[in-house]
């Protein structure tokens, strides 16, 4: 396990049930016979400690208690309330009722004696819900940060992270710009050239060639010993997964059975929570409202597209502006994408990821550097009419998704290659821009996955109205991922983590074996 996984094991529990994504992941290996070997170890007899001065003891007050249960961010405004209304959620016993003190909450179901709870709470209430028995935790769904486990804060720093309530502020006071501005300061520097350097170090004798990342997490030694892992399903509960990064690509898990079978096991919590408790999606209509939000995008119909039986073009609202309040221009731009539809009917929406935008940005591709605008998404029904199956994501943001990978149930990954290993205009093969992973397209009856599970109510939308993405914003999350695959492409440990942005690869791999 990689030293960027061993802190949060301490804080698993409250982990499990809050971050924002759940996801599988197919290990490729299988179990060989036992080979462990056993010992008994002496422990010696305990000395007890020498004498010290007498300590008096700590008083620990209900409410110093309660404010242990807070997440950090929630617990200025629980120490100087001013009366505002803030979205929580809750981890709890079972049998916890929370009415008294929250406002328009929804229920999980329990999960061995325990579940979770998210709604509105007054901040003059936040101590009185985290001193009310059983709560656990309370979060906030602003950041999805856990409680830290004793004695973490003493450690560990906090990461300077835009809340989805600052960017909207940004927005407002200087636009988009701003948003870039502010967003590009909280990224790490970028290699001069456009590709993903290779990482090196001052002292040398280090290189990507020279370094195997699975052999310091003691993946290749297992294998050696017949230890492969085939047929394990792993879930990995944390900032998400990037099923595009190289690897990963081919280790997504898939539901066995059901109405959902055959599409990915991945599930985004934060997603699933706002969708059970407001419906809440993303689209051109409302990108600029919800982004940070959810990653199930709502479609809308293609008006008046131009097809000739190979081609599609039309005229697409991808950010609605000053259409629904925001100080810059609508943007509307030509686009092509194949004409494959047996009911002549397409829909559309935008990428919600908001890394892939910002690296468009960076990467001077286009209509996100030139208008700061999503992806557009094409969704279109090529086997029968009426059943929507198929996504195609402007990756490259060049209003082409003729040359862009389809992304349909059993092949849900999409990217672009767009620099050499050398980090010039190219392609050697590896993606360096990640679509995400297409986990499910609205069949007319059913929620999104997962909602169902773990929510009571809700029915479903329109064939092809709706479709779900999962990514990672955080990076962790396919950090931990790729330990547990142990496919070991990528063996240049300072490019693990997700591919937006930055990944030319080539340089960056190497040594695998």
């Amino acid at each position: 396990m990689s030293p960027r996984c061993i802190w949060r094991w301490s804080a698993l529990f409250v982990v499990l049930t809050i971050v924002a994504g759940m996801l599988a992941v197919t290990v490729n290996a299988q179990p060989a016979p036992e080979d462990r070997e056993q010992g008994n170890v002496a422990i010696p007899p305990q000395q007890p400690p020498p004498p010290g001065p007498e300590v008096s003891p700590q008083v620990v007050t209900a409410a110093d208690a309660a404010m242990k249960k807070l997440a950090p961010e929630l617990r200025e405004p629980a120490q100087a309330p001013t009366g505002r209304a803030i979205l929580v959620s809750v981890l709890m016993a079972r049998d916890v009722d929370l009415g008294s003190v929250m406002e328009r909450v929804v229920y999980s179901r329990p999960f061995n004696g325990v579940r979770w709870a998210t709604g509105k709470v007054v901040d003059t209430n936040l101590k009185k819900l985290a001193g009310i028995p059983g709560v656990i935790s309370v979060i906030s769904t602003e950041t999805y940060q856990p409680v830290p486990a004793p004695g973490e804060e003493d450690f560990k720093q906090a990461r300077s992270k835009l809340t989805a309530d600052e960017i909207r502020g940004i927005l407002r006071h200087g636009g988009k710009e701003l948003l870039r501005q502010k967003l590009q300061e909280r990224l790490p520097a970028l290699p001069g050239k456009r590709g993903a350097a290779p990482s090196t170090l001052p002292g040398g004798g280090f290189t990507p060639s020279t370094v195997k990342v699975r052999d310091v997490h003691g993946a290749s030694a297992a294998h050696t010993k017949g230890y492969t892992g085939t047929g394990v399903i792993a879930a990995v509960v944390d900032s998400g997964v990037d099923f595009g990064h190289p690897d990963l690509q081919g280790t997504q898990a898939r539901i066995p059975s059901g109405p959902y079978a055959g599409w990915p096991f991945a599930y985004n919590t934060l997603s699933g929570i706002y969708y059970a408790l407001f419906e809440l999606t993303i689209g051109p209509d409302n990108y600029w409202d919800v982004a940070g939000y959810t990653w199930y995008a709502h479609t809308l119909p293609v008006e008046d597209p131009t097809c000739n039986g190979t081609t599609c073009v039309a005229n697409l609202k991808i950010d609605f502006g000053a259409e629904v309040g925001w100080p810059w221009q609508t943007v509307i731009l030509p686009f092509v994408w194949p004409d494959t539809s047996q009911s002549g009917r397409y829909y559309y929406t935008v990428h919600p990821d908001s890394t892939h935008l910002l690296a468009g940005n960076s990467l001077e591709l286009g209509y996100a550097a030139t208008d700061v605008a999503p992806a557009a998404v094409i969704v279109a029904d090529e086997t029968a009419a009426g059943v929507y199956d198929t996504v195609y994501v402007d990756v490259d943001f060049d209003q082409d998704l003729t040359d862009e990978k389809p992304m349909r149930k059993g092949d849900e990954l999409a990217g672009a290659d767009l620099y050499d290993a050398a980090g010039d205009p190219g392609q050697d093969g590896i993606w360096d821009l990640s679509a995400g992973i297409l986990t499910w397209i609205a069949d007319g009856n059913n929620p999104p996955p997962g909602v169902s599970a773990l929510y009571e109510g809700g029915g479903g939308p329109e064939a092809g109205r709706l479709i779900s993405f999962v990514g990672d914003e955080d990076s962790h999350g396919t950090n931990c991922a790729g330990d547990i695959a142990a496919q070991g492409v990528i063996t240049d440990p300072e490019w693990v983590g997700p591919i937006n942005p930055l990944f030319a690869g080539g340089e960056n791999v190497g040594g695998v074996g």
